[in-house]
């Protein structure tokens, strides 16, 4: 689910992630505005240094779902962790996948994903200050950062918000033992956001990813609502 925001806070339309490219329509009213922001492909989640998995998109054809679908944005990752992982490792796919970008014009958008090599803020920090490119952005994913080793301050998402454009939302319950809606778990969402965004000047997207084991629409919902509730406690301008 992706919620989003102009640069006021005022709640600009919605859309739904449906598998890993799809996605349905929602608009909670007619004053608000839907549009397709990302195509979620599967790139480098699934994939290795030595072979792609089956049933991952081939690259080329992930650009051009995205371009199907009317998406200017793609969420990508940095491979299966390995131990000997180092950030020029991804030098090379990172300039194929910038030259499609070029061609299909569209932005990528790595997010730190704990099975990944980059599970953490520090990870992606160090990635796009390494490749500096307008295509190339962060996609910072607060519970999956939260669930590292190294947790992030709020310092740690301040340095990387210059290279954000799409902030991921999600909350995680040790005690239920899973990810749970917006607020309703523990990562502090609220305090992070409040010790960054109101510094911010442009305007950023904030998506909710439900990860509901049941009960999804209605997780959602909630997910919805509780993001509602921390945006309208931010001091924003």
């Amino acid at each position: 689910m992706a919620v989003c925001t102009d640069s006021e806070g005022r709640w600009a339309g919605c859309l739904m992630w449906v598998g890993s490219g799809g996605v349905v329509f929602r608009s909670p009213s007619a004053r608000f505005r839907t549009a397709v922001i990302a195509a979620a492909g599967q790139l480098w989640l699934c994939v290795s240094r030595w072979a792609r998995l089956a049933g991952c998109w081939d690259r080329f054809e992930a650009f051009e779902a995205a371009e199907i679908l009317g998406a200017r944005n793609l969420r990508i990752f940095s491979y299966l962790a390995y131990d000997d992982y180092r950030v020029d490792d991804l030098r090379e796919p990172i300039e194929d996948l910038l030259a499609l970008a070029d061609k299909f014009d569209m932005t990528l958008h790595v997010e730190n994903e704990g099975v990944c090599n980059i599970g953490g803020f520090a990870g992606l920090e160090e990635l796009v200050t390494a490749y500096p490119h307008p295509r190339l952005r962060a996609l910072p994913d607060i519970a999956n950062a939260f669930r590292t080793s190294l947790p992030p301050s709020a310092d740690d998402l301040a340095r990387l918000l210059p290279f954000t454009d799409i902030l991921h939302v999600k909350d995680y319950s040790d005690a239920a033992g899973g990810f749970v809606p917006v607020g309703e778990g523990d990562i502090p969402i609220a305090a992070l956001l409040a010790a960054t965004l109101p510094a911010r000047e442009t305007p950023l997207t904030l998506t909710i990813e439900t990860h509901a084991r049941t009960e999804h629409a209605a997780t959602t919902r909630r997910s919805v609502n509780g993001l509602r509730r921390v945006v309208d406690g931010l001091a924003l301008a």
